[in-house]
């Protein structure tokens, strides 16, 4: 599999293996933006006649990071307050 799938399938899995609903959306929501941040670096992969310009493609990259980002944040935030209280 292409490295490029590599945090797209980690999150998969982690979708997959959670039973935790808060946790299983936000892996899901991972799994779907690391999917398109594969999408635009294949179609606009520098040999010309790409469907995104650099800079719309910059935009969208920064965008869905941004976002990577948050989402990362919220679900070390929800393991670290919900998760050790869980089985209280």
């Amino acid at each position: 599999m292409n490295k490029q799938y590599d945090k797209w399938l980690e999150y998969y899995k982690k979708e997959n293996e959670t039973l935790t609903g808060s946790l299983k959306y936000y892996y899901k929501k991972l799994k779907e933006l690391h999917r398109d941040k594969v999408i635009i670096y294949e179609s606009v992969g520098g040999l010309g006649g790409s469907f995104f310009d650099a800079g719309k493609k910059e935009d969208l990259l920064h965008y869905i990071e941004t976002n990577i980002s948050l989402i990362e944040k919220k679900v070390d935030k929800f393991i670290e307050d919900e998760l050790p209280n869980f089985h209280d």
